[in-house]
């Protein structure tokens, strides 16, 4: 079973959230959250704890509240927690990357029901037509589309970049806005532009059990923090200062936007880079065997 499938810890080890108490319901604090995984962001007993409300408590949030839903890997569930902070800056980056998820549709349904807890004002479709942007522009798109074509495909790519926008009944419309899309498994779809690709096919001996009562209340309590987080420092990420070195340009653009939403860890921001340079090596690795 997965490891924030067991019984959450006792409220000692919760991560700690004692200055957002007093609040309304949507700003408290989740509770028995587990603790945060030192692989993915150095931690240990005897470093201060983290600030409440800051990068690194919300993405050990959102990054158990997830796991505990899901059988994604460990750097898939990391990728899709800094994708879902992403959401709650729309407007203030330049590219929005698009999660493409591909697997059984069965774990690509989970995981979309999962995001639509914890994205800024999403929606939950059933397929995709270019003339239902109109409708359901500036809100985060959680589509199943298993049928993807080509042209839908590119669309989607072009509309991850600031300023594009489409003509539609004699209007035009900006359509940026972020997006997470179960394009089926077919090999042959066209890559997305700005698009970050995770499998949700689980292992052969994954264990199914029902999630953990503090899931919950994290559903519950997370959107509150996160705007919280977005009111403070949304100035600070639309200056997009962060910029990472090491990764292919198309890449760079995808780790600029999210690392840029994450304020005050680096240790965060380098875990980042980090996932995001295994990926570009395993592409160029499967590209040279193709």
């Amino acid at each position: 079973m997965h490891e924030s499938q067991t019984n959450s810890p006792s409220a000692t080890e919760a991560v700690p959230t004692s200055s957002l108490s007093g609040t309304e319901n949507s700003e408290k604090a989740p509770e028995n959250t587990p603790p945060a995984d030192e692989t993915t962001t150095p931690h240990t007993q005897s470093s201060p704890p983290p600030q409440p409300s800051k990068a690194f408590e919300i993405f050990t949030w959102i990054k158990h509240t997830i796991g505990a839903q899901t059988h994604l890997s460990d750097a898939n569930i990391a990728v899709a927690a800094f994708w879902v902070i992403s959401t709650w800056f729309q407007e203030a980056l330049t590219v929005l990357p698009c999660l493409a998820i591909t697997g059984p549709a069965h774990e690509a349904t989970e995981l979309l029901r999962v995001l639509h807890d914890l994205c800024r004002g999403s929606l939950l479709l059933a397929g995709f037509r270019r003339g239902d942007l109109q409708d359901v522009s500036r809100r985060t798109l959680l589509i199943s589309e298993p049928n993807l074509n080509n042209q839908t495909a590119a669309l989607l790519g072009n509309l991850t970049n600031r300023g594009f926008m489409i003509v539609e009944q004699r209007s035009y419309l900006y359509c940026h806005s972020s997006k997470a899309i179960y394009i089926g498994d077919d090999p042959t779809i066209k890559r997305i532009q700005h698009a970050i690709y995770i499998d949700v096919t689980p292992a052969l001996d994954a264990e199914r059990g029902i999630p953990p009562e503090w899931v919950h209340r994290n559903i519950e309590y997370l959107p509150g923090h996160l705007a919280k987080y977005r009111k403070a420092y949304l100035d600070q990420v639309s200056r997009l200062e962060f910029n990472p070195t090491g990764v292919s340009p198309e890449t760079g653009a995808i780790v600029k936007a999210l690392g840029s939403c994450i304020v005050d860890s680096a240790a965060l921001q380098a875990a980042l880079v980090s996932i995001f340079t295994m990926h570009d090596r395993q592409r160029i690795s499967d590209n040279i065997r193709g």
